[in-house]
């Protein structure tokens, strides 16, 4: 069962203090920096939050998904829902929130799901057997003791007397212990901490890759959650910390790629021998946002004729900027590649732990 907070102190450690503080300036200033990569952020996020349960979509696929083009790989569009889930969180991070808010961010994870948005009405338990709690890692509580707890849950989130990296720590950890839904809550979870950083004013134009710091130290991640279920706080904490500088240095890398790459795009001799009022021009520097485009989406966007659009996107493609490929029904597709291989080699970093 686990303890109530609403109201509860939060006593740190002096150097679990300094280490929480130092990681919300770290942050704070990732986010003024993190502006061009704004969307690589988001669906970096969400594809490590996805990837932490097992998840695993191509960054190609899911940017396919979330243009809505047509895609492989059932696993990306799991992560799209689950990057609008993590839109509904930030969304929600100007107003107070209640259980229903965070049932609505469920909802938007699992939409299909007819039970999706409802909180567990059955005991389930984690590790063990499909059949049995027995040696299972953690038993949450029963499910007649939820709504109280995202109450107290709630009521905590919207507290303003904490450390905010501390804050935003306590509520993922204490979300996962309530584990109050069937199916989505780790996700659900990791949304709630970037929900809490957002109200706070740490990140207020986009996100740090929490869980790609998560994902690189995956088992130390499980670990770190056992001690906060075992009330070590300051353990807990400090790893969460770590984590926020990996992350924060994450999101400044995949910003300066991004900036690199328009930068190197707008440079490449075949792109300066197009006319300055091409839509051409138009296109490059959004490519990071929209790095996979059609003729449709660059008729409508820019407002160009579906001719005008195919030839841009052919001289893109012929500068090297572009791939083309065929999607489903001989849907013509363009892709931005080195827009995912910059964020491949974030997360390769990470995971070799060259980042934080």
């Amino acid at each position: 069962m686990p303890p109530v907070i609403a109201h509860r102190p939060v006593g740190l450690a002096p150097a679990t203090m300094a280490e929480v503080e130092q990681a919300a300036i770290a942050l704070a200033r990732a986010d003024a920096h993190g502006g061009p990569a704004t969307v690589a952020l988001l669906r970096s996020e969400s594809a490590a939050s996805s990837k932490v349960e097992h998840i695993d979509a191509n960054q190609r696929y899911i940017a396919r998904a979330l243009a809505g083009l047509p895609t492989r790989q059932r696993a990306a569009t799991e992560v799209a829902a689950n990057l609008d889930a993590l839109r509904a969180a930030l969304d929600a991070a100007d107003r107070p929130v209640t259980p229903a808010t965070i049932n609505g961010i469920h909802q938007r994870l699992l939409p299909e799901e007819g039970w999706s948005g409802h909180v567990r009405s059955e005991q389930n338990w984690i590790g063990g057997s499909d059949h049995s709690p027995r040696d299972a890692r953690y038993i949450p509580p029963d499910p007649n003791r939820i709504a109280r707890l995202m109450e107290d849950l709630a009521a905590f989130i919207n507290r303003e007397d904490v450390p905010v990296v501390a804050h935003a720590g306590i509520v993922h950890a204490q979300f996962e212990v309530i584990h109050p839904y069937a199916d989505g809550n780790g996700r659900v979870g990791r949304a709630l901490a970037h929900l809490v950083l957002r109200h706070r004013g740490v990140t207020t134009a986009t996100v740090a890759p929490l869980s790609i710091a998560f994902l690189g130290r995956g088992d130390t991640y499980l670990d770190s959650l056992r001690q906060y279920e075992r009330g070590d706080l300051d353990a807990y904490l400090g790893f969460f910390a770590e984590c926020c500088h990996t992350a924060a240095a994450a999101s400044v890398r995949l910003a300066d790629a991004m900036t690199a790459l328009v930068a190197e795009w707008q440079t490449v001799p075949a792109v300066l021998r197009i006319r300055a009022d091409s839509v051409v021009h138009r296109i490059i520097p959004d490519l990071p946002t929209h790095p996979v485009i059609d003729a449709a989406a660059v008729s409508q966007h820019y407002g160009v004729s579906r001719r005008a659009a195919g030839t841009a996107l052919d001289m893109l493609q012929a500068a090297g900027i572009l791939n083309r490929t065929t999607a489903a029904r001989n849907h013509q597709i363009y892709e931005a590649h080195e827009v995912f291989a910059a964020i491949e080699d974030v997360e390769r970093d990470v995971r070799a732990e060259r980042l934080g």
